[in-house]
């Protein structure tokens, strides 16, 4: 039982190499339902709630959009069905399979250690780290206030990605710091039986709240809100049915941010006009959304000759993150070296496009590269997952990692350990 989703990932794959065989139609039919029963299966394994289920599902939503379009049948598919068979899934549940056994072998016996009541930060420590949260949402407030305005509404979506600065996107980490450290804190304590007092985790919300408030409605961002509730989903122990409700609850939340993605483009003034002529149907559609616009990616990459693309870019992240001004001959991130090969136009204008750590991998390392990035991720999943505040940047940084590259990556794990540490320093060695 422990390894019978690989058996659904091997027949997934045997459906997508000889798709010419079931037709474009029942490959996908074919693929779909084997992906989301190996999901399932990990689910009833390891819990829906676990890091390891969260990255699974994250990555196979990704990798099945394209397949998802196909069966409904959308105008625009992103991607051929040659490439996206031959190519693109064997990619991905090369990837998936490898990250599975990499957890397998090396997960713990108890995924979750919780500290003892003695290493709990006191009462007093708990209220400088509520204000340090609150700062920080306020301060990427008025950071955001500053760089594209108070509303999305006042700019296009387009303008305002253009408009925000390093600073802000660096700040957002700070933001997103404290009202998750808070919350790893809080339910440590439950845990213990030493609850906060009601007013610290009221306060911790709070900061919570102006954060998602400056993510929806000023920005009209969804992935980092969504990294940041999945986090804090992933560290509580929850009944069934609480379980069942919260699963059951995603169509409709997937649905309603699936439409705000549509009306975020424009400003407000012209959202009665948007949805009079909007078609539903495809606005919720995910291989044209966010979750389908890796197939863009892949198509663009995997359609050329491999040595045309080939590149060792994962040596080059770790200098692609240092800032221009200290090192101004810098490689470019994957993410930009895209839209300077692929989309001129998008280039000119400063724009980019996000990337896939699965392509960027087989760049790399050619088929080879998605299994070396499965064991990886695998097996860093199983090491960090064991402590509260570690598994909650475990998986508020691998969750959507499919599409990202490994500089977002580090700049996103970096500075959120970064502000992370300021907030244990402060628990610590500060004192009250």
């Amino acid at each position: 039982m422990r390894y019978t989703y690989l058996l659904a990932i091997m027949m997934a794959s045997g459906v997508a190499l000889f798709y010419p065989a079931f037709g474009v139609l029942g490959a996908s039919m074919g693929v779909m339902t084997l992906v989301v029963a190996a999901v399932c299966m990990v689910g009833i394994m390891h819990g829906a709630f676990s890091p390891i289920c969260f990255i699974t599902a994250a990555s196979s939503l990704y990798l099945l959009s394209p397949a998802i379009g196909y069966v409904a049948d959308s105008a625009d598919p992103l991607i051929d069905p040659s490439i996206y068979f031959t190519m693109a899934v064997p990619l991905g549940l090369l990837y998936t399979a490898a990250l599975l056994i990499a957890y397998e072998l090396f997960k713990r016996t108890q995924p979750l250690v919780v500290p003892p009541a003695r290493d709990l930060p006191s009462q007093g420590h708990m209220h400088l780290l509520m204000v340090l949260a609150l700062i920080g949402s306020g301060v990427y407030f008025v950071s955001v206030y500053a760089d594209v305005g108070k509303l999305l509404g006042d700019i296009t979506r387009g303008d305002q990605m253009l408009g925000l600065t390093t600073r802000t996107q660096v700040l957002i980490y700070f933001a997103v710091a404290g009202p998750m450290y808070g919350f790893g804190v809080c339910i440590d304590a439950r845990r213990r039986g030493k609850p906060y007092s009601r007013l610290t985790v009221f306060c911790f919300f709070s900061a919570f709240a102006l954060f998602a408030y400056v993510s929806l409605v000023m920005l009209g961002d969804r992935r980092i809100l969504l990294s940041e509730m999945i986090a804090c989903l992933s560290i509580l122990a929850l009944r069934r049915k609480t379980v069942t409700t919260i699963l059951l609850s995603t169509i409709p939340a997937f649905l309603v941010l699936s439409l705000y993605s549509i009306f975020r483009a424009v400003p407000f003034y012209q959202w009665p006009g948007v949805w009079e002529r909007m078609d539903v149907f495809a606005a919720v559609d995910p291989s044209q959304g966010e979750f389908g616009g890796w197939g863009r990616i892949a198509q663009d990459v995997l359609s050329r000759p491999y040595d045309a693309v080939s590149k060792l870019t994962f040596l080059d992240a770790p200098l692609s993150v240092v800032p221009k001004f200290l090192l101004p001959d810098r490689p470019v991130a994957p993410s930009v070296w895209y839209v300077n090969t692929f989309d001129p136009f998008t280039a000119s204008h400063g724009g980019a496009w996000g990337f896939s750590i699965i392509v960027e991998s087989y760049m790399n390392f050619w088929v080879l590269g998605p299994v070396l990035l499965g064991i990886f991720f695998g097996s860093l999943t199983a090491k960090y997952e064991v402590g509260t505040l570690r598994r909650l940047v475990l998986v508020f940084v691998l969750t959507f990692a499919f599409r990202s590259d490994a500089v977002s990556l580090i700049q996103m794990a970096g500075c959120l350990v970064a502000f992370m540490a300021i907030f244990e320093i402060a628990r610590i060695r500060v004192p009250h």
